[in-house]
């Protein structure tokens, strides 16, 4: 969950500090009055792409940070403490020296990117186009299973790589064993060409004189 969300020189906004309470909350306004560049500065922090023109004008720099819970599944992997809130912190330079940084860890993009998919979930028009694709229909129906399934996926993942690789292999095998039958076939007709020639010795010498003649 969302607790807190600062702005500060972003777009058009000099300052804001957005509380969020548990249960639903709506925010209403006229067009232009700035609901988009909220949610683009949340997007930030889920591991969107920065640039710099979304420096307020004449400020160095933006900065935006969130306060969340604390995600259900381990942030261990990038080296993240525990502790009861993560918070999520990006600074956008005019110098192009952007900042990523999750409970004062630094962070690349990418990993912010990994870790924002566990925290929000940002819907968008026609994102019902979303269903028809294969691997969501796959993740939804996996999300019923119980929770040695992630234990179940891997190591049907694992064997199922382990087989591509010997698959493989064995396509590479048969490949060369096509090839090498292929030059045997070819190397016995000339075997086959010359033994029916029934050459002697020194009949070069008899040919190019015949051939004088």
């Amino acid at each position: 969950m969302l607790n807190n969300l600062s702005i500060k020189n972003f777009a058009i906004i000099n300052d804001a500090q957005i509380d969020f309470d548990k249960g639903l909350t709506v925010m209403t306004g006229e067009t232009g009055a700035g609901k988009s560049i909220i949610i683009d500065a949340l997007s930030l922090l889920v591991g969107e792409r920065s640039y710099s023109s979304m420096i307020r004008k004449g400020e160095k720099k933006a900065v935006i940070q969130g306060v969340f819970d604390y995600p259900k599944k381990s942030l261990e992997d990038f080296g993240i403490e525990k502790d009861r809130q993560l918070v999520i912190r990006r600074e956008i330079n005019r110098t192009g020296r952007n900042l990523i940084s999750a409970n004062g860890i630094i962070l690349t993009l990418k990993q912010l990117t990994q870790i924002g998919s566990r925290l929000v979930k940002i819907s968008a028009q026609f994102d019902n186009q979303e269903l028809l694709d294969n691997h969501l229909q796959a993740g939804l129906v996996d999300s019923f299973a119980n929770r040695d399934f992630q234990d179940l996926l891997d190591d049907y993942q694992s064997k199922f790589d382990d087989y591509s690789r010997l698959k493989n292999i064995l396509i590479k095998k048969q490949k060369d064993e096509k090839d090498r039958q292929s030059r045997l076939d070819f190397l016995q007709f000339e075997v086959k060409e010359l033994s029916d020639l029934n050459l002697q010795p020194h009949e070069l010498d008899q040919l190019v004189e015949e051939d004088k003649k």
